[in-house]
């Protein structure tokens, strides 16, 4: 539930159920990982995945791939081009959610 103040401005949010968020986060991941094998199957496997397209698949913040990175607890190896810009690989991409998947469906 979002509360919003007279300007419009959101003030808080309340959270929903912990196993609620994961089971919204585990659907969304799956859709993603769906719609890009769809869209795998009409155009060509791209080698390298932005930060941005891995998130939007997993259903995540870029900030929060940011952040794991930062401590450590990446599940998906990347690589950083240059400075600042980091890939991930189509393929370790694809392990992880097949992996999140598999270890839904035995539950």
């Amino acid at each position: 539930m979002r509360i919003y103040d007279s300007d419009n401005r959101l003030v808080s949010q309340t959270p929903s159920s912990s196993k609620q968020a994961i089971r919204a986060r585990e659907r969304r991941a799956a859709a993603a990982a769906e719609k890009a094998q769809q869209r795998n199957a009409v155009l060509p496997d791209p080698v390298f995945l932005l930060e941005a397209e891995v998130a939007a698949m997993l259903g995540l913040h870029p900030k929060t791939l940011a952040k794991m990175r930062w401590r450590g607890e990446a599940l998906i190896p990347f690589v950083r081009v240059g400075h600042r810009g980091i890939r991930y690989r189509s393929i370790d991409v694809r392990h992880y959610i097949k992996s999140i998947v598999a270890g839904r469906s035995q539950t």
